[in-house]
């Protein structure tokens, strides 16, 4: 089995852009926050089944507690301009053995 915290793999998109999707690690909590900014209020609506406007400090420590065997997050980033940008999110949280939740999001553009 794959162990998640290590998980990172590039690829080349149909545009020829490569997007890394990797672990997600509690330094990307500022990268998470920026995305979060750009992604237009229906994304939000549906990914968040509500309207807001932050990230709370509940949801990022959260983000920041993630164990990789009971919950995974993984960023899908691109390089722009030297910078590694966030432009998806995917996490799962067992429920049970047998049962997990689990979220997408993609950035729009």
């Amino acid at each position: 089995m794959i162990d998640a915290r290590d998980y990172a793999v590039t690829e080349a998109l149909k545009n020829g852009m490569d997007i890394c999707i990797r672990a997600s690690c509690p330094e990307d909590t500022d990268r998470v926050v920026e995305a979060f900014h750009m992604l237009d209020k229906e994304s939000i609506y549906l990914r968040f089944f509500g309207n807001k406007k932050e990230i709370s400090e509940a949801e990022l420590q959260r983000f920041r507690d993630v164990d990789f065997d009971r919950r995974v997050v993984l960023l899908g980033t691109i390089q722009k301009d030297g910078r590694e940008i966030v432009i998806a999110s995917c996490s799962y949280t067992r429920v049970d053995e047998t049962v997990a939740e689990v979220a997408f999001l993609v950035e729009e553009d």
